[in-house]
């Protein structure tokens, strides 16, 4: 399956693209292509109805912990948490790849808007008996490129 396309969302609410059409989309920056090339492995790797989301990757000095997804009728939000020399921030992947048969209908990537994500990302630390306070840093730093 190559007819989908992997975006990194932007605090602004645009999108950068990493995948689109079965061509990684190249930076000029070796480690980040390197990095993006095994985000885009990891995704095409799990399976249709998969929700269990919990994979490190390591690249040069940058770790990429992804730990939950949002699923949708039309995309998957895959989110991350990064950790380099540079400082901590959590990644949000968007993934057009189905992963529902009825997918005619239903929340596609630019109807999933960065409050929903952040709200998302909230529900999910108190959820899981993580202190919202302590990922403040975090939450401020998603969409941090």
């Amino acid at each position: 399956m190559t007819d989908f396309e992997i975006v990194v969302r932007r605090k602004n609410g645009t999108n950068v693209e990493i995948y689109s059409n079965g061509e990684l989309t190249r930076t000029g920056i070796k480690i980040v292509n390197d990095l993006n090339k095994e985000v885009v492995e990891y995704i095409m790797s799990l399976g249709q109805y998969e929700r269990k989301i919990d994979k490190t990757i390591y690249c040069g000095d940058i770790k990429l912990h992804f730990f939950t997804g949002m699923f949708y009728r039309g995309c998957t939000v895959y989110l991350a948490v990064q950790t380099s020399n540079s400082g901590e921030r959590i990644l949000a992947y968007i993934s057009t790849k189905r992963t529902h048969t009825s997918s005619s209908f239903g929340t596609i990537e630019s109807n999933v808007t960065n409050n929903a994500i952040i709200k998302f990302i909230d529900e999910f630390f108190i959820k899981n008996g993580i202190d919202p306070t302590s990922t403040v840093e975090k939450v401020g730093n998603i969409f941090g490129i």
